[in-house]
């Protein structure tokens, strides 16, 4: 009996110190829904609206994860957009590579790794979930914006990699040169980072410690966090996850 009592105080103590979120997919594929977009872009405060809609469907973090990447070349033309990154340009251009195009252009959408092309933007619908089952990613929150990272795939990889964003939210531009020069942005679910790291073997996982504590230029109103794993050889992800997460001065 004493035996019982003490292991339930230890786990209480546990969760009162384990202040950090827990996120964590099901076996079937989650979309990963990624926008590549420019304040200095006169055509995509529509599509960034339409990702920031994403908000209010209630199948946010269950089935798909959002994530909006700033490139940074349209900065040249009259507006340094504070939220792009050479880094968030390179992925995209990665993903042209993959596909065999020598172009890019925003607004664009990626679908789990996907040039998505289909519908305007009033009338494009996010696919049901997959049927196919790729294995469970578990995202858990450590001490100074680390996150530990775990993978129990269903399908086979010579090398996995883990790549995860600290999302900004709530995040407002009054622009003031450019294409949307005298407009006041709002955006949702932007990558403030990007890092990407090789998974070890662990038993019958795969694991990885992924540091998202870079400084944030602009702080968010909320911020929130996106992981996937996929294979090395390819920028398309295998798995996603994420979830909203609590700022450092709202903890108590």
């Amino acid at each position: 009996m004493y035996a019982r009592i003490l292991i339930f105080f230890t786990l209480l103590t546990f969760c009162f110190l384990a202040d950090g979120a827990r996120f964590q997919s099901s076996e079937r594929r989650v979309h990963l829904i990624e926008l590549f977009s420019s304040e200095g872009c006169s055509s995509c405060p529509p599509a960034d609206e339409w990702l920031a809609n994403l908000r209010k469907d209630p199948r946010l973090w269950k089935e798909f994860v959002p994530v909006e990447f700033h490139v940074d070349y349209w900065n040249r033309l009259g507006w340094h957009d504070p939220f792009s990154k050479a880094a968030f340009t390179s992925r995209q251009n990665n993903f042209a590579s993959e596909w065999g195009s020598r172009n890019v252009y925003t607004p664009e959408f990626v679908l789990n790794g996907e040039e998505w092309k289909t519908g305007i933007l009033g009338g494009r619908r996010i696919p049901k979930q997959e049927e196919t089952l790729v294995g469970t990613l578990t995202v858990i929150e450590g001490k100074n914006r680390n996150f530990e990272v775990s993978f129990r795939p269903k399908i086979s990889s010579i090398q996995w990699m883990a790549t995860g964003v600290l999302l900004g939210n709530g995040l407002v531009s009054k622009v003031a040169n450019g294409e949307n020069g005298g407009r006041t942005l709002s955006h949702e679910f932007v990558a403030m980072n990007l890092v990407t790291k090789p998974m070890k073997k662990s038993a019958d996982e795969y694991v990885a410690t992924l540091d998202l504590s870079g400084s944030l230029k602009t702080e968010p109103k909320s911020i929130g966090v996106a992981v996937w794993v996929s294979d090395s050889q390819s920028p398309r992800p295998t798995q996603a996850v994420g979830g909203d997460l609590v700022l450092s001065s709202e903890r108590q």
